[in-house]
């Protein structure tokens, strides 16, 4: 062996023949020091507490095509049922015998929309007179009714003008209608407002005589009126389906709070939530088919966080003992938080990187501690990486401690 291997033996057996001389000595302060027998750190970890459900894919929407017989005589479905269909695409075609009657029913519409246009423009015109006068006339002695009064009118103007906007949005659809029936004067088509799957065809002209789904898909699933509290609207979710490779990550868009079904006594009563996805699957999933859910209830990022074995409750008040840089232990109360299996978050009173006393022969605050020594884990390149200097330096500190 050469002298670096020495080295190492020696300072092991002299480590280990001075740690036994102390604590079988008589009167040794060893023997009212405790010995820490194991210990975790305090580290930084995400957090996540989720809860499982299942879910169903549907449509993001249907849309319902009416049959009116004041806007012509029904000719032919220009579609069957399972043809996927584009925004625009013509669904029905009405024969031309009562387009005249309709582009007239279409005219009054548009020439009523129009008057009531203007006679909130009028209106609101009228308001903002008033309200110059009012704001030009506000003195010390009536500034408070003033301001009022003022304040009022320009909720009023404001409401008025959301009712203008309404309209003219109305109004310019219904141009667009009667624009479409003056181009096809001798057919007129119903179109689809959406792109999807013409899910259903009234060939006995009921309404709706025709039903088209979305393209776009979203998961709706069912919760019981115990779990309506726990669930929130903007959860994140994580959808997988047997029929989809990849994960898919969604939101809960909405809760509903009316039952799914009639309520009974003595019987839970179930809601339904509805998931938007963050993006549409990349490949085809049937309408109707079961997906896995795994909603997300809480999720703190970078916590600190510890082994709950290191935490002793007392009362309402949680303790844990650290182990500090001078080789004494603290008793510390912590505020701790969401708890995941053996792990619970540190909301107050500790760092990243402490240890916290997990086994001990006894504990009491403001004690020294020592730990065992294990010669397997002293390696010769640690010694080569500390030096001749620092290894003889730091094992005499051992000692003298």
């Amino acid at each position: 062996m050469n002298w670096k291997k020495w080295t190492v033996i020696l300072v092991g057996t002299l480590f280990m023949i001075g740690n036994l001389y102390l604590i079988y000595k008589k009167d040794s302060e060893i023997k009212r020091m405790s010995y820490v027998d194991t210990w975790t750190t305090v580290k930084k970890q995400n957090l996540v507490e989720s809860q499982t459900d299942e879910g169903l894919i549907t449509p993001v929407e249907e849309e319902y095509i009416y049959y009116e017989e004041k806007t012509g005589n029904f000719e032919a479905f220009l579609v069957k049922e399972g043809d996927q269909v584009e925004e625009n695409t013509p669904i029905l075609e009405l024969s031309s015998v009562d387009i005249d009657t309709a582009i007239s029913q279409k005219e009054l519409e548009i020439s009523r929309l129009e008057d009531d246009i203007a006679a909130l423009e009028d209106n609101i015109d009228s308001l903002d007179d008033l309200l110059g006068d009012i704001e030009s006339s506000i003195t010390e002695e009536n500034e408070s009714s003033n301001t009022i009064m003022a304040n009022s009118l320009e909720i009023e103007i404001y409401e008025k003008e959301l009712q203008v906007s309404r309209l003219e949005a109305e109004l310019e659809k219904q141009e667009t209608v009667l624009a479409s029936m003056d181009e096809s004067i001798s057919s007129l088509t119903i179109d689809s407002k959406i792109a999807g799957i013409v899910k259903e065809i009234r060939h006995d002209l009921n309404n709706p005589i025709v039903t088209i789904t979305s393209n776009n898909l979203q998961v709706e699933a069912t919760l019981t009126e115990k779990e309506i509290s726990t669930f929130e609207e903007g959860m994140k979710v994580v959808i997988t389906s047997g029929l989809q490779k990849d994960k898919l990550e969604g939101t809960i868009s909405s809760i509903s709070t009316l039952p799914k079904n009639e309520p009974k006594e003595k019987k839970e009563t179930q809601y339904s939530y509805i998931i938007e996805l963050d993006e549409q699957p990349s490949s085809n999933i049937p309408l109707g088919s079961n997906v896995n859910l795994k909603i997300i209830t809480n999720e703190i990022n970078d916590a600190l966080t510890v082994s709950t074995k290191s935490i002793q409750e007392k009362g309402a008040k949680s303790y844990v003992y650290v182990m500090m840089a001078n080789g004494t232990i603290e008793r510390r109360q912590i505020e701790t938080g969401l708890q995941l299996n053996h792990v619970k978050e540190i909301k107050a009173n500790a760092e990243e990187g402490e240890k916290f006393v997990l086994k001990a022969n006894t504990l009491k605050n403001k004690t020294k501690f020592y730990t065992s020594l294990e010669p397997k884990k002293l390696k010769k390149k640690d010694f080569k990486e500390m030096g001749k200097r620092k290894a003889l330096k730091t094992a005499l500190k051992g000692f003298v401690s």
